[in-house]
């Protein structure tokens, strides 16, 4: 794993954003169906979900089993090795907490480049040849929030928004 995916991985996870282990049973990602009160209530932890997981013991994945999940599962699948830093990371923080297709879709939408929810070499090249990643970082942050904002769920989880801002500006900060 490399240096710049741990970090990303540590700052999705931390206590800033996700926090340790919980097992709310009004949380559809706390249960093994994605859906309040069907299936196991095996909770979350890091942001690991029972949901998105249904087979694993959550409460007792260690640090190393998670950072391993979401190298594989998010950092490598999207690409994330392959786009500058600032850009891998809101856009890793974004297919975390969301359907991966919509993060692509808000990247893509941000380059300018065909909108269609894969992140394939043409995504890749434009997001590595953006002459302002500020404003695709903060052009994919405007369309998270705003995507949020129209969830049902929102009112109920006031720290999406928080987390959507501080994972802008880390990724702001990331520009050299």
């Amino acid at each position: 794993m490399t240096p710049n995916a741990l970090r990303c991985i540590h700052i999705t996870t931390s206590d800033k954003v996700e926090g340790g282990f919980t097992k709310r049973a009004d949380d559809p990602g706390n249960w093994t169906s994605g859906k309040v009160g069907q299936g196991l209530l095996r909770g979350t932890k890091r942001g690991v979900s029972a949901g998105r997981y249904p087979t694993l013991d959550i409460e007792h994945l260690t640090d190393n089993e998670i950072d391993d999940l979401y190298y594989k599962d998010y950092w490598l699948k999207f690409r994330c090795d392959q786009l500058p830093l600032p850009i891998a990371m809101m856009l890793f923080d974004s297919v975390v907490t969301s359907n991966p297709t919509r993060p692509i879709m808000w990247l893509q939408t941000a380059l300018g480049v065909t909108v269609d929810g894969a992140i394939g070499q043409h995504t890749v090249d434009a997001a590595n040849q953006a002459p302002n990643v500020a404003a695709v970082i903060n052009e994919m942050a405007a369309q998270r929030a705003s995507y949020l904002h129209g969830l049902k769920d929102a009112g109920r989880n006031p720290g999406w928004f928080p987390r959507v801002e501080y994972i802008k500006n880390v990724s702001l900060e990331m520009i050299q």
